[in-house]
């Protein structure tokens, strides 16, 4: 049976009246063990550099690299919250791999109840890993043809154009592949990219016969 697991939140709000009613509500969910709310992004940081918490909310709008890097460095999910009307696409530029989206009018004890719980099965399964070399080999089953050229590349620090250059496909079709490669290793950019391949001996020189490939190449 496995043992319950509890979360230390630090959480950013717009407003006092934002912050005395998220206490309440914080209070009442079962899977959070600790919390730290703030109404200064800066306050947030200093924080995040002192302690480690497993999970950062914010405004999107008061997101911000410095933040994001700190979270991403002690292992915090990073979760952004939404003004009225706003959707995630419209916040493109946010360069953190975001955990969850809330919309901010909407949140509920019902809501940070699911989204935690969620976290927490998600920390239970990291816990217990499989095997490296089936881990590995999940992986490699869910790489193109086409992905691994492009990841044989940018193992070798080659930039998205050269990468385009070099496979004669569009940028943009480059781009699409780092995404898609950064969702099947579970990594957050292009350097932890390729340092997973190489611990998990990914021969980027050949495909192995588990590779699937599909009918089209390109881009």
């Amino acid at each position: 049976m496995q043992k319950p697991m509890f979360l230390r939140v630090l959480w950013v709000v717009s407003d006092e009246v934002s912050l005395y009613g998220l206490t309440a509500l914080l209070d009442l969910v079962g899977s959070v063990s600790q919390y730290e709310v703030c109404l200064d992004v800066s306050a947030a940081e200093k924080r995040l550099q002192e302690h480690s918490f497993d999970v950062c909310v914010l405004p999107v709008e008061r997101y911000n690299t410095q933040v994001g890097e700190l979270a991403g460095r002690c292992g915090s999910l990073l979760v952004l919250t939404l003004p009225t009307g706003k959707n995630p696409e419209d916040f493109g530029q946010v360069g953190h791999r975001i955990a969850h989206w809330m919309p901010q009018q909407r949140i509920t004890l019902g809501m940070l109840q699911k989204v935690f719980l969620g976290f927490t099965e998600g920390m239970h399964r990291q816990s217990n890993p499989a095997a490296p070399g089936d881990r590995a080999m999940r992986i490699l089953h869910r790489v193109t043809e086409r992905e691994r050229e492009v990841l044989r590349l940018l193992a070798r620090a080659q930039s998205n154009q050269q990468i385009a250059r070099s496979l004669g496909i569009s940028i943009h079709g480059v781009k699409r592949h780092v995404s898609n490669l950064l969702l099947k290793f579970d990594c957050s950019n292009r350097t932890e990219l390729a340092l997973a391949a190489s611990q998990l001996s990914v021969d980027l020189a050949h495909r192995p016969a588990a590779v699937v490939r599909t009918g089209a190449t390109g881009p």
